[in-house]
C-alpha cells in the first residue's frame, strides 16, 4: 500500500493482515505526509508511540521525535481527532493548526501556522511570489552559492512568481524549461 511519503529515517509499519479497506491503521516511527481519501465509514488511523490520529479524510504531517516520542501533527485540510496518550478524549484539529504534544510533561500547545509555507520548506520547495528577476537572482546565487552574470538588463518593474526545487542541480534552476516562473496574475485597471 502506499499511504504516505515518510522522510528519511522514518519507519511506517503496515501489516497485510490488518490494513484494509475496513481496518486502515499505520504505526509511524518517525515522519510522514498523508493524504488520505476521505471514507467516513473506515477512519484512517495514524498511531505513534504516544498518540493515535483518527482521519476521515485529509491531507496532514505526523511526526514523532524518536528521541522524547513527543510528537507534532500539521493539517493542511481536511479534519483530524487527536487521541493523547491512555486519554480517551479526542481533540479536533482544524486546518491550518498545529499540535505538539510533550510525552514527558503531557502538555499539548496548538498554534496556527502557515501550512502552505511549512510543506514548501518541509518538501524542498522554494517559492517566490510578486518579485523582481534581481530577486530571483539573488536567491539562486544564495541557495547554490555562485554569481550570476547577466548579458543583458533585467527588467526591474515586472513582478515574477518562481518556484523550483531545493533538489534541482543548478544547470536545472537556469534550464528555463525547467523552472515554472509566471506574471502574478493582477485584475485589469478600470
Amino acid at each position: 500500500y502506499e499511504i504516505g511519503s515518510g522522510l528519511v529515517g522514518s519507519e511506517m509499519c503496515i501489516r497485510d493482515r490488518t490494513f484494509s479497506p475496513h481496518d486502515r491503521t499505520v504505526k509511524l516511527d518517525g515522519e510522514a505526509f498523508f493524504d488520505v481519501a476521505s471514507d467516513r465509514d473506515h477512519p484512517f488511523f495514524v498511531k505513534t508511540n504516544t498518540v493515535v490520529v483518527k482521519v476521515v479524510g485529509t491531507s496532514f504531517n505526523v511526526k514523532m521525535y524518536k528521541d522524547t516520542d513527543d510528537t507534532e501533527v500539521v493539517l493542511e485540510r481536511g479534519v483530524v481527532k487527536l487521541q493523547f496518550g491512555d486519554n480517551d478524549n479526542m481533540i479536533t484539529m482544524q486546518p491550518g493548526q498545529k499540535i505538539y504534544y510533550s510525552s514527558a510533561s503531557h502538555d499539548i500547545s496548538i498554534s496556527e501556522v502557515n501550512v502552505e509555507y511549512l510543506m514548501l520548506l518541509k518538501y524542498g520547495m522554494i517559492s517566490m511570489s510578486d518579485v523582481r528577476v534581481a530577486e530571483i537572482i539573488r536567491k539562486v546565487e544564495e541557495i547554490y552559492s555562485v554569481d550570476i552574470e547577466t548579458v543583458a538588463p533585467l527588467d526591474d518593474d515586472r513582478l515574477y512568481n518562481f518556484n523550483f526545487l531545493k533538489s534541482n542541480t543548478l544547470d536545472d534552476v537556469l534550464d528555463l524549461s525547467l523552472i515554472h516562473i509566471s506574471e502574478p496574475t493582477r485584475p485589469e485597471p478600470i
